[in-house]
């Protein structure tokens, strides 16, 4: 049975159901205005600031979040939205981020990552990674223990955390102590959970075919296989991983396929599917006590791996 707060917002989504999506800017404004209904402000006492990773192509922005009394040099995470490498930003999460950086007591290091169709694939995973780099080599710049880190983010940003792990992984050095994958973006053609939710849902068939789309990837491109870990990565020798999906997610066989596969290659794995959820939950605590006890298990996840 589906929640009482994710059927009203279903409710609310049908009756605008038929309304043209409009230019990419539009849909973003449009999700960004969602994001601030579904998940609120967070807690307003965690200290923000701005920062500027340096990457391959550039720069990209990311924020810091820092919870009251965390010591100068201490455990963080670096995440990743969801949005289909389309939408969301730094602000569609900055309530979900306030929020693990408080119940978690960790630094949070969110990041604005290039989105497709203007950044076409590579370009995200490529910030992803560059990031993740920078955070290795120069973490006490922004308060993190560049050994005490976790990696995660939701949706399409669980894509880039699990790709993230595995570049990681191969190119050898300090390993985050935890991947946090939440509802993560894998291609789930053929599942049960593909067919029954594919409309209706919050996250459609239609959309996930839109996204795919957008990103761009070009046929026969060999750096396609870091779009999908789940298939075609060693998953050996990963760190342990957090690993959460919704009972009524269209990607929710392809989380739980790949939890399973990480556990076959010997990957400590925690998986949590919440039944009666829909995908994009853990940025709807606004609406949702369910979701706001998500992230509390979250958090926990992250104490115990961090040592907070």
């Amino acid at each position: 049975m589906i929640e009482k707060g994710f059927q009203t917002l279903l409710d609310m989504l049908a009756k605008v159901g038929n309304v043209p999506p409009g230019s990419m800017d539009e849909q973003r404004n449009a999700f960004k205005k969602l994001c601030a209904i579904t998940d609120g402000s967070g807690p307003a006492h965690i200290a923000t600031c701005e920062v500027v990773i340096p990457t391959q192509d550039g720069a990209c922005g990311a924020r810091l979040y820092t919870p009251k009394d965390a010591p100068p040099i201490g455990p963080g995470l670096l995440y990743f939205h969801g949005g289909g490498y389309v939408l969301g930003d730094l602000e569609t999460h900055d309530a979900l981020c306030r929020r693990l950086a408080d119940q978690a007591h960790i630094k949070v290091l969110a990041v604005d990552y290039r989105l497709a169709p203007e950044h076409k694939f590579p370009a995200g995973h490529n910030d992803a990674l560059d990031a993740a780099f920078w955070l290795r080599a120069h973490g006490r710049k922004v308060g993190i223990d560049s050994a005490h880190f976790a990696i995660g983010g939701d949706s399409a940003g669980g894509n880039l955390a699990a790709a993230t792990a595995v570049a990681l992984r191969d190119a050898g050095g300090v390993q985050p102590l935890l991947q946090v994958l939440l509802y993560p973006g894998f291609d789930p053609s053929g599942t049960e959970s593909f067919s029954a939710f594919s409309t209706g849902y919050f996250l459609t068939a239609q959309a996930i075919a839109d996204f795919t789309r957008h990103l761009g990837i070009r046929e026969n491109d060999p750096q396609s296989v870091r779009v999908a870990p789940d298939v075609f990565a060693k998953l050996e020798g990963l760190p342990p991983a957090f690993v959460a999906t919704g009972g009524l997610d269209p990607l929710r066989d392809s989380g739980q396929r790949y939890a399973r596969k990480l556990r076959d290659a010997g990957v400590t794995v925690e998986y949590r599917d919440y039944p009666g959820f829909i995908h994009g939950f853990y940025t709807m605590a606004n609406i949702s006590a369910g979701a706001a006890n998500a992230i509390g298990n979250l958090a926990s996840a992250l104490r115990a791996a961090l040592g907070t």
